[in-house]
């Protein structure tokens, strides 16, 4: 594993579709695998889909990447583009409605993006359903 000098490379954390904890940096898009006395361990969310498996990994304390090691195949920001989507209408609290919450993100996403996500009647689900889980959380306290 490398340490990470570049000032530049971003981390962004995320939730996936079931809930677990995911990052992304350079194009890249992993998934939580351990945490260890404040450390964070990932692995590439692609980690089985090439032979041989993706090594890549990171490594994280606090919201700063310490390692991170290299891939086998190349990244896709458009992937990661549109994960960050999928989490951002799905944590939206507003109270706009499923349609108005999806169409205010998808004016900032990218062609490529918008190419790869779902149909706006799954992202109304999605969102329906993420509401309904916070209005269930919320009733429950």
């Amino acid at each position: 594993m490398q340490q990470n000098d570049d000032a530049t490379s971003r981390l962004i954390f995320l939730k996936g579709r079931k809930g677990g904890e995911q990052c992304s940096t350079n194009g890249y898009l992993y998934v939580l695998e351990k945490s260890v006395k404040g450390k964070r361990y990932w692995h590439c969310i692609d980690k089985k889909s090439f032979t041989p498996t993706c090594k890549g990994r990171v490594i994280t304390e606090g919201k700063a990447m310490v390692k991170e090691s290299p891939h086998c195949h190349p990244g896709s920001l458009t992937a990661i583009e549109a994960a960050a989507f999928l989490y951002s209408i799905k944590s939206d609290l507003s109270s706009d409605s499923a349609g108005n919450v999806i169409r205010a993100r998808l004016v900032h996403t990218s062609e490529a993006t918008r190419c790869i996500l779902p149909t706006v009647t799954n992202l109304k689900k999605q969102v329906y359903r993420s509401k309904q889980k916070q209005r269930e959380l919320k009733n429950s306290h």
